[in-house]
């Protein structure tokens, strides 16, 4: 009885560990992909937000990001902030600068409506929620044919720029 009793403990101790090991290799194979050393040097970045002059206009939040020196062998594609992401392209007049526009929109998709029955017909965004505090964001980016990802922590946020209304005519 003893033995069959010390057995049924040292079975289950097993079924223990291996399902926490699956499970802890499961929960890493997003972060599989992050690099703990980066293949480039950021030198600088940091979030504005923006408001056009005219109503039409809109408003919005661009993401820079400054390299201290080139990297020929990275490609960046898109930055996660505030629930939302955008691409990060290389500013035109630069080759260290990289900026992604997120504009604020007004969607008019939401159906907001006293019957439950007509809500459920929103749909969910596919969109995954990388960045998880409001000053954090991933970029995205491949190297050597891989997709990996990085966590900037504190991205500071300058001044807002509100763009003067045109004079009247």
């Amino acid at each position: 009885m003893k033995l069959l009793q010390n057995t049924f403990y040292a079975t289950l101790l097993f079924l223990v560990v291996v399902i926490l090991s699956g499970c802890r290799n499961g929960a890493n194979s997003v972060a599989e992909n992050s690099r703990a050393s980066i293949p480039f040097i950021i030198s600088d970045a940091y979030v504005q937000n923006w408001v056009a002059g005219l109503e039409a206009g809109g408003s919005g939040t661009d993401f820079f990001l400054r390299l201290k020196e080139p990297a020929p062998n990275v490609q960046f594609k898109k930055v996660y902030f505030h629930g939302g992401e955008a691409n990060l392209e290389r500013l035109p007049d630069s080759t260290l600068t990289f900026i992604a526009r997120f504009a604020n929109t007004l969607t008019s998709d939401i159906i907001m409506d006293s019957d439950s029955a007509q809500e459920v017909q929103n749909e969910i965004g596919d969109r995954v929620r990388l960045a998880s505090k409001d000053t954090q964001a991933v970029v995205s980016y491949f190297y050597q044919k891989k997709l990996f990802y990085h966590t900037l922590d504190s991205v500071p946020r300058k001044e807002s720029l509100n763009y003067p209304t045109p004079p009247p005519n």
